[in-house]
């Protein structure tokens, strides 16, 4: 048996070197030898065998631990902490056909036959593997090393590696060039807020005023002036921006955007510039012709269908200012609420011209219909708007 005293202890002994991470064990692999690390998640015991998930950035594995046959390890591992770091060896075993679950590790265990507990794990201020219990955001903030290993955190990270892999072999493919331009620049008054880094040198006047650097908003400036040199005629980087703002929901202090720019952009044809109208709207797309709305729908295209499994439509809706401006009211409309805007100007004239209020012809009346879906109240009322319109307009 083993002395608790020693067991929490971290090993600093050497180790066998895992031979697979925990998410890339299969069924292929029954009957192999294998040596898992990673993080032993709480035990579920039974009268013969525990089961104990073990978890690392990969994914997890079920281990099996016969209390018969292996005593000493099945004492070892009931008593190391939860969370704590481990290394396990054993054989990869398939479940019975009714215990399979979905995914790459469901159809298989791994028999443990030996454990070497690397670094405990003791009064944890919560546990990660709990995705029921979390405490306040402020603590997780805290301790943000523990709640980095929990599976949407982890998942996330993941995500965002692919999108950044895959922006840069879109981009490549369409000829773009990554450079990447500085962060620290000379202050300027036009767009937010900067954040303002001092140094040890001083101005060039006899004060003793320190210069100051700013943390780039953006890199429209030094992008501007790689392009027009012509060293580079399409650039792109993924950079970070820092603004001295207010956090809101599509933004933060320090945020990372993909950044282009392209040179000698044509208007592209027409024909293909400029779909027909839609509803007394113009479709035309003024920006870079289609040289830039292609590359950039095929970049967001990429992303959705490898990272997500998303298939988007071929081409993009695509509506002007102001079209956007007259019936959401915003620059960056959802259109998926429906929520537009809608003149009754000519529904209500009769009324507008004799109210207190009216100020003569320039008077528009619009207004955001907010209803139940499907109510009979509204339908009725709009039926009845629309046949006393026919009638006046006829």
């Amino acid at each position: 048996m083993f002395r608790l005293a020693r067991l929490f202890h971290a090993s600093s002994a050497p180790f066998p070197a895992r031979t697979h991470s925990c998410g890339q064990l299969s069924a292929d692999l029954a009957g192999a030898p294998v040596a898992l690390a990673g993080w032993l998640l709480p035990e579920r015991k039974g009268k013969i065998v525990s089961f104990y998930p073990l978890k690392d950035s990969d994914g997890t594995t079920q281990l099996v631990v016969n209390h018969a046959d292996h005593p000493d390890v099945a004492a070892m591992l009931s008593a190391i902490p939860p969370e704590s770091t481990v290394l396990v060896q054993g054989t990869v075993a398939l479940r019975p056909q009714t215990a399979r679950r979905a995914g790459t590790t469901g159809d298989i265990d791994v028999q443990v036959s030996k454990v070497t507990l690397l670094n405990p794990a003791t009064n944890l201020p919560f546990l990660p593997s709990n995705p029921h219990n979390l405490p306040n955001e402020d603590l997780r903030a805290r301790y943000r090393f523990l709640d980095l290993r929990r599976t949407v955190l982890t998942d996330n990270l993941r995500k965002r590696s692919q999108v950044a892999f895959l922006v840069r072999s879109a981009l490549h493919e369409h000829g773009f060039t990554e450079v990447e331009t500085p962060v620290l620049l000379r202050s300027s008054p036009e767009g937010a807020r900067e954040f303002l880094v001092p140094t040890r040198q001083l101005s060039a006047s006899d004060s003793e005023e320190p210069l100051f650097y700013a943390l780039q908003q953006s890199p429209q400036q030094p992008k501007q002036l790689l392009i027009c040199s012509g060293a580079v005629d399409k650039y792109f980087q993924i950079a970070k921006c820092f603004r001295d703002e207010d956090g809101r929901k599509d933004r933060q202090p320090e945020f990372t955007q993909i950044d282009l720019e392209m040179a000698f952009v044509s208007w592209g044809e027409s024909a293909n510039v400029n779909p027909p109208p839609d509803e007394g709207y113009p479709r035309a797309w003024r920006i870079g012709g289609v040289e830039v709305r292609r590359v950039v729908e095929d970049l967001v295209h990429k992303i959705w269908s490898k990272v997500e499994g998303v298939k988007l439509p071929k081409d993009f809706k695509v509506m002007t200012y102001y079209e956007a401006m007259a019936r959401f009211g915003s620059d960056k409309p959802d259109t998926r609420f429906g929520l537009e805007i809608i003149n009754l100007s000519d529904r209500l004239s009769g009324s507008a011209s004799n109210s207190p209020s009216s100020t003569g012809d320039d008077e528009v009346l619009e207004c955001i219909v907010v209803r139940k879906s499907h109510e009979p109240e509204f339908l009725d009322a709009s039926r009845s708007l629309d046949q006393a319109h026919a009638i006046n307009g006829s």
